[in-house]
């Protein structure tokens, strides 16, 4: 549910940042079309915007603790609510409402900000101590909510649940300016990952991540205050049993919390194993009705999987819905497409997700259940598995050949660089094509090397273990999480995701650190051994697809109408890209560089510049 805007500031609130905050609050309507809220101090301003799913009459935000001491405004669901509030009613608390979200107010009474510690679900949220004068900002663990932050030149800290309501806000005390480091990165990656933002100065708060502010202890200009981490995916303790047998009950409780909702109830069904499982689970649990929503591609390709997703939807007796993407229609949708992302992200199946959402939405079901992370929690993907296998091996070969100690200064440098995202091809190939368009200024800020420091470190351990971390640190919170909460909330759908409760994390990390080497067993060998059965063999054994478009065609398409927006563009005049980059230079590059060089071209309009969508569009006519 939700959205949420603040600011925290140390010289005092006034009439502009409140009528900010309030703007900040109108840019997020989408996230929230059923109500909203404001609160305000000497110090703070907050608002949320609300999508009423549990305790639609009852909920209403800000809540305030009985005593008034505490005031709270949260995105999200918080799954174990149930238990926690009969726990903490034993304990002579009392709730004003059944909401969810409530549950936070009394475990902070109780643990301060380690009341994250006891939260099992999807959250960002800002919790103000009245009597302490203080600002808690909180974000769930994987980060499938997100939190922007910026620091104005006055000392002000300022957040938001989206880019484009952050920029209605602040915009009036600062001057924002493109960061040419997370260009390189985008142009690389096809996201920009975590904490880094597309501007200086704006970051977001990590995932898994608090961070508490007195606005007595905020000095001007001191950028935005460190947080700290209170859950570390590595971390995890030694887990032994039968494996198969715990993932299964724990996955199988995961869906069972995940689906509570006092609104409808959906499943994204792509027709592969991930969305398969979420259905069946669901719909075990689920007594009243439960939907399948699924996309397909005009002349169904083979990776259209629309006829697998209905045959299983049939066999749950879910009613099926489907729509039919376009190569026109995409091209049409792709500034709203980009506008909607809030993040630049260059992921092709953005689209397909974003359609699948809004067919949710016109059909009455405003939550969504998805497939998402199954693939980095089990070794979905075979290049994954590769690159564990290959530091594998090198580790064994330098640990023969030298002591220890000797391996972990070799030539690489004091900090050791796996063999992950440079196996890549198109990765490594962009890099040095990203560096060729960057301006000479630009170019001081953007090391060529820049985007390999995400998977150096001092400390490997575990190389599995740490290669995963790697995995959800960047693609997995920056691409796909990012993409799944924007294009979901840009229809008024909350997308849930059982494959990412930490619990169910937590247990399969365990058991990798009590000897489970089930990377090098075959794609998701785990989950299959602990629920393939609930499946057709057939739909197991058949190769991934996912929601996945005929990806040439539409890059081909989408740059064919767009790319030649660079020529004199938002990113030259910035003096991020040089002058002479337009699409005859560009159009030597692959093609997958050249769909992001238009991607962030367009984004840079929207956010930078201030175009809209339509406008943009109307810049690059059709033919």
């Amino acid at each position: 549910m939700c959205g949420i805007a603040g600011v925290v500031c140390p010289s005092g609130i006034t009439e502009a940042h409140r009528a900010a905050v309030k703007r900040m609050n109108d840019a997020m309507v989408r996230r929230g079309p059923d109500d909203d809220g404001f609160f305000s101090d000497e110090h703070v301003a907050l608002s949320m915007r609300r999508l009423s799913i549990i305790d639609a009459a009852g909920g209403h935000q800000p809540l305030k603790s009985r005593d008034g001491n505490t005031v709270l405004i949260c995105n999200g669901e918080i799954y174990n609510y149930i238990e926690e509030q009969e726990s903490l009613t034993r304990q002579g608390h009392r709730f004003s409402t059944r909401s969810d979200v409530e549950t936070i107010l009394p475990l902070y009474e109780q643990l301060g900000a380690g009341c994250v510690n006891r939260l099992r679900g999807m959250f960002a949220f800002a919790l103000w101590d009245v009597a302490k004068k203080t600002l808690l900002l909180a974000r769930d663990r994987f980060g499938e909510k997100p939190l922007y932050l910026h620091r104005d030149r006055a000392g002000a800290l300022w957040f938001a649940s989206e880019m484009k309501a952050l920029l209605s806000g602040v915009r009036f005390s600062s001057q924002l300016r493109l960061s040419p480091e997370a260009v390189n990165l985008f142009l690389v990656y096809q996201y920009v990952p975590e904490p880094l933002t597309m501007f200086d100065g704006v970051e977001k708060l990590p995932a898994g991540h608090v961070l508490e502010v007195s606005p007595g202890l905020l000095p001007k200009g001191a950028g935005v205050p460190r947080s700290r981490p209170y859950w570390n995916y590595l971390e995890a303790r030694q887990r032994g049993g039968n494996a198969a047998e715990l993932v299964r009950a724990a996955l199988d409780d995961a869906c069972r919390i995940t689906l509570r909702s006092d609104a409808p109830v959906g499943v994204s069904l792509s027709g592969g194993i991930d969305s398969s499982l979420v259905a069946v689970l669901a719909r075990k649990h689920c007594s009243g009705p439960l939907q399948a929503f699924s996309v397909g591609y005009e002349g169904r390709p083979e990776s259209d999987e629309r006829a697998f997703a209905l045959d299983l939807a049939r066999k749950l007796d879910m009613p099926f819905h489907d729509v039919e993407l376009r190569t026109a229609d995409f091209v049409e949708t792709f500034p709203r497409l980009i506008w909607d992302m809030d993040d630049p992200i260059g992921d092709i199946a953005a689209y397909g997700y974003h359609a699948v959402s809004r067919l949710a939405q016109e059909h009455g079901v405003p939550v969504l259940l998805s497939g998402l992370g199954a693939d980095e929690l089990f070794w979905g993907y075979e290049w994954v598995r590769d690159a564990v296998a290959k530091n594998v091996k090198r580790r064994q070969k330098r640990t023969a050949l030298h002591s220890l100690l000797r391996w972990q200064r070799a030539d690489e440098g004091p900090r050791r660089r796996a063999i992950f995202y440079d196996s890549l091809d198109w990765m490594r190939i962009a890099a040095p094509l990203a560096q060729q368009i960057l301006s000479a200024e630009a170019l001081k800020s953007a090391h060529p090397e820049a985007w390999m420091r995400y998977f150096e470190a001092d400390d490997w351990g575990d190389i599995p273990l740490w290669l995963m971390d790697v995995q959800n640190r960047t693609w997995l919170v920056s691409n796909c999480l990012a993409l799944s909460d924007r294009v979901s909330m840009a229809h008024s759908v909350e997308a849930r995701i059982p494959f990412l409760d930490f619990e169910l994390a937590d247990l399969v990390t365990g058991l990798r650190k009590n000897g489970l080497n089930d990377w090098s067993a075959g794609h998701k060998a785990l989950l299959i051994d602990a629920v393939g059965d609930l499946l057709p063999r057939a739909l197991i054994d058949r190769k991934k697809r996912g929601f996945t478009p005929p990806v040439g065609e539409w890059m081909r398409a989408a740059t064919s109408r767009y790319l030649h927006l660079l020529r004199r563009g938002s990113l030259v005049r910035q003096g991020v890209l040089r002058e002479e980059t337009d699409e005859r230079v560009l159009g030597t590059r692959p093609l997958d560089f050249q769909y992001r060089a238009a991607l962030i071209e367009i984004w840079t309009r929207l956010f930078f510049d201030g175009e809209t969508p339509e406008a943009v569009k109307a810049l690059a006519p059709a033919g």
